[in-house]
């Protein structure tokens, strides 16, 4: 249950969900108090040698980096789903269609691609 609220917290996309931590984060909402206390269940995950698992720690940087993104841009609500580098992939792979799909284009080459992109 714990992961599933986890999982839903950060794909987020609509203002009002019946699943838990499913809906956007607002001021009022408790997705901050539930990522305090992920934070607190996820740094006592260990491994056998007592070492931090990647994946733990991938977790507790996205949600520090979420923390912060909420209380710098003061925003109303957040659509969590919508944080993510889709975009940049598709801008990508637009320039690589535009260079022939080179496999190791050079700066001059990637500038000249990027511009015919847009």
């Amino acid at each position: 249950m714990f992961f599933d609220k986890l999982f839903n917290a950060f794909n987020s996309s609509s203002i009002k969900h019946t699943a838990p931590m499913r809906h956007a984060v607002t001021g009022v909402s408790g997705h901050m108090r539930f990522f305090d206390t992920a934070l607190q269940k996820l740094s006592s995950i260990r491994s056998k040698y007592n070492n931090i698992l990647p994946c733990v720690d991938g977790w507790i940087q996205n949600i520090n980096a979420l923390r912060l993104l909420w209380s710098e841009c003061q925003l109303q609500f957040l659509f969590t789903a919508r944080l993510n580098q889709d975009c940049i992939e598709n801008k990508f792979s637009q320039v690589r269609g535009k260079g022939a799909h080179r496999d190791n284009p050079n700066p001059q080459n990637l500038l000249v691609d990027a511009l015919e992109a847009q």
